[in-house]
């Protein structure tokens, strides 16, 4: 998910300047993920989500990169970085 890389970004930004402004950027990122596509019911987070906000259900919901890789990497990396 783009949106777990973003994250990770905002907080290298935050942590190099001490910009605030990236942190809170982070922290809206996060919001929209919670709100968005995080899907609930099934598990995982919904793998694609159109310019409306509206998920698109075709396609799988868990792929090598995704799952493992950017969802995982990314819990681990702000969690480390920010506790």
């Amino acid at each position: 998910m783009v949106q777990a890389e973003e994250m990770i970004g905002l907080i290298n930004a935050w942590q190099i300047t001490g910009n605030q402004q990236y942190l809170k950027k982070m922290v809206d990122i996060w919001y929209y993920i919670t709100k968005f596509i995080i899907n609930v019911k099934y598990g995982e987070c919904n793998a694609i989500i159109n310019k409306f906000n509206q998920v698109i259900t075709t396609g799988d919901r868990v792929g090598f990169w995704k799952g493992p890789y950017h969802n995982t990497r990314a819990c681990i990396e702000v969690i480390n970085r920010l506790v």
